[in-house]
């Protein structure tokens, strides 16, 4: 899907063309989150016993956490939450765009992060009974790593004042974007066929 729109929107004169925001790789990284989210979901309602209370503390509760989270960026991709936030935050406080302000959207995906990682560490010995899936979740954290790496790159003109190599780095982050989303929802979708073949087993 990436060499299809990159090298279409090259033929058309522009590159970028299909990363905008409401294109089709919008839609296509929509979708994957939505998947993931209900991977995790259905690896949450295979987890949980005959309870009818939801109970936090629960370590099988990671995966309905997991779940609402993906679902949340999803919606967070599809209607640009965190760009939101972002004026809300300049236009509250009467904050004048500058170069240092501009960071604030990077500090709201950073809080996005911290957030998921304190959640994974807070259920660590839930996540780590969920063998088949850690490999992915290490691999998309590097991809996504790569990313944020990228976007700090090219947030700021004065980093990369080629254009050409900015294009390529603009290019790069949001085909990472796309690959991390991909490895979780493989990952996800790994995990929870694995438990289903374990409890068919069991019965």
């Amino acid at each position: 899907m990436l060499a299809i729109t990159i090298s279409l929107g090259v033929s058309l004169g522009d590159p970028r063309m299909f990363f905008h925001e409401g294109s089709v790789l919008t839609w296509l990284s929509f979708l994957q989150l939505v998947m993931v989210a209900g991977f995790s979901w259905q690896l949450f309602k295979l987890q949980q016993n005959s309870s009818i209370e939801f109970d936090w503390k629960e370590p099988g509760r990671l995966w309905a956490i997991i779940a609402i989270g993906f679902l949340f960026l999803a919606f967070d991709e599809m209607f640009k939450i965190h760009e939101t936030l972002d004026q809300l935050i300049h236009l509250i406080l009467r904050i004048e765009e500058t170069k240092l302000t501009d960071r604030i959207d990077d500090l709201i995906i950073g809080i996005y992060g911290l957030v998921g990682l304190l959640v994974l560490f807070r259920y660590r010995q839930e996540l780590m009974k969920q063998k088949p899936i850690l490999p992915f979740l290490v691999a998309g954290f590097l991809f996504m790593l790569l990313m944020v790496a990228c976007d700090m790159l090219t947030s700021q003109n004065d980093i990369i004042s080629d254009d050409r190599v900015l294009l390529k780095f603009v290019l790069a982050e949001d085909s990472l974007k796309l690959f991390a989303e991909a490895i979780f929802m493989v990952g996800f979708y790994h995990g929870f066929r694995q438990t289903r073949i374990h409890h068919t087993l069991a019965v």
